[in-house]
């Protein structure tokens, strides 16, 4: 029997659940957000190089680097908006 690491496959529930979120209006992807130097974390992708407490994203441009590069700074970001228990 082979097995298959799931590692970033969570992403997408955490994008399901950002969408269906924004469509309750409890948020918007429209939402500012100002990357903070805490939310950098291990396998930062692109967010590793963007400058904390400065550079300011949408909460849809953020859910766009967890997605598009797996980015887990923005994972983060957006488990943290979410919530975590959802």
């Amino acid at each position: 029997m082979k097995f298959f690491r799931r590692a970033s496959s969570i992403k997408i529930a955490i994008l399901a659940e950002f969408y269906h979120q924004a469509q309750q209006g409890k948020l918007k992807f429209t939402d500012p957000y100002t990357l903070q130097r805490t939310d950098l974390v291990g396998g930062s992708g692109i967010a590793g190089a963007l400058t904390p407490d400065v550079t300011r994203l949408t909460l849809r441009d953020v859910a766009a680097l967890m997605i598009s590069v797996s980015d887990n700074s923005a994972t983060n970001v957006i488990i943290d908006r979410v919530g975590m228990e959802t």
